[in-house]
């Protein structure tokens, strides 16, 4: 159903926010909390998030009860590649 890449994402990231909060590092975080992440895509891989209108797609949104926003190349580190765009869930 998942790619192995797909789980292992989702698996670290889980374990970053359970350790946050048991470090401290995210105060005051309880359960229905929103938590946030912004990862790097390549270009090539923008249309499995982008419908044909240049929107997300709203089916990816609604399948996984999470908020996607596309904030561009503009937020990119200096350790991303040349064209790859940052995506916030």
């Amino acid at each position: 159903m998942y790619s192995s890449a797909q789980l292992a994402i989702a698996r670290v990231f889980a374990r970053s926010v359970e350790v946050g909060v048991d470090q401290g590092f995210i105060a005051g975080w309880g359960e229905g909390q929103t938590v946030t992440a912004k990862i790097l895509v390549a270009p090539d891989q923008m249309n499995c998030l982008i419908d044909s209108e240049g929107r997300i797609a709203s089916d990816i949104s609604a399948a996984s009860g999470v908020e996607i926003q596309l904030l561009g190349t503009n937020c990119v580190p200096n350790s991303g590649a040349e064209n790859d765009e940052v995506v916030q869930v």
